[in-house]
């Protein structure tokens, strides 16, 4: 059911209203308010006033956020490169044109970057499929906390089919190679012992891959000229142009 508002906020309330504590408040915004007696000594104030206060100022910080931006794009125009999606909103001609106007080259879906989409999504797939997940977090703390436990074990205990059975750190420390040795000598003694099982003839373990990516780079990307950066557009609105001849 919806709560619906007093009109008139009393004056031990008025500070936890706006987020306040009560010295901030009795300083800043007492003074500019019209105050309401209540009784004999009560005090409230208008909540539509209260409201209006709070606005004005959450309007004066984005306009302080705002010209802080573009002063700083103005000293770096020509220099910066923004990081998207391919969704509708960042793929417009009316927001393409903006960046065009403020010289910012937009980079889209780049596949081959530690934190674009594909990658992070692979990693919050893993992460959400967890027994433990909790769902939602309920507070910053505790997703910090359960998110140093969960990528501590996906990086050391978890073998990833990505890698061929080996964990990360395996791979990253080279400590596969000796993984790789129990392992081929466990199939070796299985093998002697039943040599018809295996129709393919003896096993041999796999070792991890010399490279491991999301949407590589293909023959075809080459051929149309697109090369492995990221400093640059990637959509023909946006100004790419293929160097193919």
């Amino acid at each position: 059911m919806m709560q619906i508002q007093p009109r008139l906020i009393r004056l031990r309330d008025a500070p936890a209203y706006l987020g306040m504590d009560r010295n901030r408040f009795n300083h800043d915004v007492r003074p500019a308010l019209l105050e309401i007696r209540i009784g004999r000594q009560g005090v409230a104030f208008d909540r539509l006033e209260l409201d209006a206060w709070g606005g004005a100022k959450r309007y004066r910080a984005t306009g302080s956020s705002i010209a802080k931006t573009f002063n700083y794009l103005d000293k770096h125009r020509g220099q910066l490169t923004l990081h998207q999606d391919r969704g509708s909103p960042m793929t417009s001609n009316g927001f393409l044109g903006a960046m065009r106007a403020l010289d910012i080259t937009c980079s889209h879906s780049r596949p081959r970057v530690s934190n674009d989409n594909p990658i992070s999504e692979s990693a919050f797939k893993t992460l959400k499929y967890q027994p433990d997940y909790p769902g939602k977090f309920t507070s910053a703390t505790h997703a910090r906390r359960w998110c140093n436990d969960y990528y501590h074990w996906a990086n050391t205990q978890h073998h990833h089919s990505g890698l061929n059975g080996y964990t990360p750190e395996q791979v990253l420390t080279g400590a596969y190679r000796h993984v790789a040795v129990t392992k081929q000598a466990a199939l070796d003694r299985r093998f002697a012992q039943n040599p018809e099982r295996f129709v393919c003839g003896r096993p041999i373990v796999k070792l991890p891959p010399s490279e491991v990516a999301i949407n590589p780079i293909t023959e075809e990307d080459i051929a149309e000229g697109v090369v492995d950066a990221v400093n640059f557009p990637t959509l023909r609105a946006a100004g790419y142009v293929s160097n193919a001849i």
